[in-house]
């Protein structure tokens, strides 16, 4: 991993736990500040603020990212065409999930109307965020693109504990929150971007549908992803009752920590691949792929054996049900984790339609072994069912990217090597001794 790659990857890991860490303490905030009701209308609003910018954002940022790697298009006119169609699309977003709002709430419309009209405000603001931050990323500024999420969500959690703690604003104000994050984030990625690119409202109608023909696709499969990561969730609750439906969700939270370096590698790398030689990026895709599974099974075998411990110890000693489920996820997400970097730099040697085949196959797989094995082992079966349909969806994907003729992905390839433990343990190495000068200075 050179040094580089190494940088941008712990950049965006930082970003990651420091989200994760963010957003356990904004789940107490709510909770606590909010009560039942004011948490049910702040979660089910803060849902269609989701669905309305992941519908909104149509992959036109990695569309920038893969369309101007190689120099033939220039990236000015390009971020000029996509800040116009998210912003756009994003309007028309917002606008669609204020009416979901006004027909999901009905008869508590009028207690609602101002929460969801800050929802619906926040829908372009956060997919301009979003998009500024992967232009960052087109230019090579993966660590400023990092940055700008941290200050993101840094400035959402502070402002989110001042209104619910300081000033008692409620659902409102915690809405606010995630807009004014936005507005800072998006300010301080777009002063990083600077005059590299024009920020003139315009049009190229060639881009746009060149962009929109790979953004969509990989939109898609993000949709995907997210559907498969979280959907057995739903299954549990209906088969299962609410109070198993708890534990697994705990559960499901800590097989995800499984999956965050493999998010920071996917991220970081994606620039760097899109603009790879031909000749090279086979080489390149295979090295990363193989780096992921590494990092993967020292993560799952670090984590798992401390669950039966840790578990009790942060969520009480009634939730040791979530312990079996949480290693047998952890373990799951081994293939998780290689599947989703291995579609992402599919994705970005302009293979998405890879990465819909197999996330979309770990759904239907996933779901249709949901309906057999959570009436037969419970909570253990959901995520047995979890993991094999990524390594369903996992091999897949290898034997679609076989037939490509740059990649030729073989099984083999998704194998760690003891050269590939060996990197890690230098990139280890050499973070300790880099804290430990600076604890020194």
């Amino acid at each position: 991993m050179t040094r580089t790659l190494r940088g941008d990857t712990l950049s965006r890991l930082s970003a990651e736990v420091f989200g994760l860490v963010a957003g356990i303490g904004a789940g107490l905030l709510t909770a606590r500040w909010l009560g039942p009701s004011g948490k049910g209308i702040y979660a089910s609003l803060t849902l269609l603020a989701s669905l309305a910018v992941q519908g909104s954002v149509l992959g036109l940022g990695e569309s920038l990212i893969v369309l101007t790697a190689d120099g033939k298009r220039q990236l000015r006119a390009a971020f000029s065409t996509t800040l116009t169609a998210v912003l756009v699309s994003s309007a028309l977003g917002g606008a669609l999930a204020l009416l979901a709002a006004r027909w999901q709430f009905g008869s508590d419309w009028e207690r609602v109307a101002l929460p969801a009209l800050i929802m619906a405000v926040g829908v372009p603001v956060s997919v301009l965020t979003q998009t500024v931050s992967l232009a960052l990323n087109a230019v090579g500024q993966v660590r400023e693109s990092s940055h700008a999420n941290i200050v993101t969500i840094a400035v959402t959690t502070a402002t989110l504990a001042a209104a619910l703690v300081a000033f008692e604003f409620g659902v409102p104000g915690a809405l606010a929150a995630g807009v004014l994050g936005s507005i800072v984030g998006a300010a301080y990625a777009g002063r990083r971007l600077g005059r590299r690119v024009s920020w003139r409202l315009a049009v190229d109608k060639d881009y746009l549908r060149s962009a929109l023909r790979f953004g969509v696709v990989l939109q898609l499969s993000a949709l995907f992803m997210m559907a498969a990561a979280r959907a057995d969730l739903l299954l549990v609750l209906n088969l299962l009752g609410s109070a198993e439906a708890g534990f697994y969700s705990v559960a499901l939270t800590v097989g995800l920590t499984t999956t965050m370096a493999s998010n920071a590698l996917a991220y970081a790398s994606f620039p760097r691949v899109a603009g790879a030689d031909s000749s090279a990026a086979g080489a390149e895709v295979h090295r990363l792929t193989r780096l992921t599974s590494a990092f993967a099974l020292v993560m799952a075998g670090g984590l798992a054996v401390v669950q039966p411990i840790l578990i009790p110890f942060l969520f009480g000693r009634d939730f040791q049900p979530a312990v079996v489920p949480a290693v047998v996820l952890l373990i799951g997400g081994v293939p998780a984790a290689t599947q989703w970097v291995l579609c992402r730099l599919a994705a970005a040697r302009s293979h998405p339609g890879i990465a819909v085949a197999s996330f979309s196959s770990s759904l239907v797989v996933m779901l249709l072994l949901d309906l057999v094995l959570i009436p037969t082992l419970g909570l253990a079966g959901a995520a047995v069912a979890s993991g094999l349909s990524s390594l369903v969806g996992l091999l897949l994907a290898v034997v679609l990217l076989g037939r490509t003729p740059t990649l030729r992905m073989g099984l083999l390839d998704v194998v760690p090597r003891m050269s590939d433990f060996a990197a890690l343990a230098a990139v280890a190495k050499s973070v300790v001794g880099g804290w430990r000068l600076r604890r020194g200075n």
